[in-house]
């Protein structure tokens, strides 16, 4: 399905940019000219429910550095808007990646998948160009690693219950750097591994089988943590691999 069509669907409108657009320009306080307008929902992605919002992003022309966050409901359905100075996008382009948030990451990728409602003459190209993607892919791998070597420390000094949390840690963070190789980008951790699971594993039926039997459906005891801590480790680190082989 489109997205104009999952959009149309949700707020169950024929037009429903042009309310949405609306919204942004008479209810938002906005003082600056509107340079570019878009729309996201989970469910472009495949994910969310009937509970979940909307989110509307809107970027200003105005050279401040400003969030501002908005709340309204069209029809029945929860709008999430956030307006933007185009000062902020770009002082977020120009950043060290390391001092990227999880909410900039969000912002940045949402920015550039949703589907658009409003684009001015003004050249946003710069913004929408960013390679996200990579950011979210380079940090992912980095945290999985430091995360699994962790855990190695943790396992020689046999102290397995803060392992299985650093090896767990680093798997997630591993299928969140496999997914933005394999087309498949979650900015919100709670969705990771349902995603995972749904999408067959990216394509990974061998990995897919080792993520649910260790984190979703794991059978651990005492008696067998050591074992159950092994197995995570083997994991983390062949999913480290992976991704080293698929990303170069």
């Amino acid at each position: 399905m489109q997205k104009l069509d999952i959009l149309k669907k949700i707020t169950q409108l024929s037009d429903p940019q042009k309310e949405i657009l609306n919204i942004i320009k008479h209810k938002c306080d906005i003082q600056a000219n509107i340079l570019y307008a878009c729309v996201y929902s989970s469910k472009f992605d495949g994910l969310g429910n009937k509970f979940s919002d909307l989110d509307v992003y809107a970027i200003v022309n105005d050279s401040n550095v400003y969030l501002k966050h908005f709340n309204f409901v069209l029809g029945k359905t929860p709008l999430d808007i956030e307006v933007i100075s185009n000062g902020k996008i770009n002082k977020l382009i120009q950043k060290n990646k390391y001092d990227l948030t999880d909410g900039d990451l969000k912002r940045l990728w949402r920015l550039k998948i949703s589907f658009p409602i409003y684009k001015s003459l003004t050249n946003v190209e710069e913004i929408l160009k960013f390679d996200v993607v990579k950011v979210i892919f380079d940090l992912s791998h980095e945290k999985a690693y430091e995360l699994r070597d962790d855990g190695n420390k943790m396992f020689k000094v046999k102290n397995f219950i803060s392992a299985v949390e650093c090896f767990r840690s680093s798997i997630v963070s591993s299928i969140k750097a496999y997914g933005c190789l394999c087309g498949h980008v979650i900015v919100k951790d709670k969705w990771l591994l349902y995603s995972f699971v749904e999408n067959k594993g990216y394509g990974n039926e061998g990995l897919l089988k080792r993520v649910e039997n260790l984190l979703i459906f794991p059978t651990v005891s005492k008696e067998n943590l050591q074992k159950y801590t092994s197995n995570l480790a083997s994991l983390a680190s062949d999913l480290l691999f992976t991704n080293e082989l698929n990303s170069n």
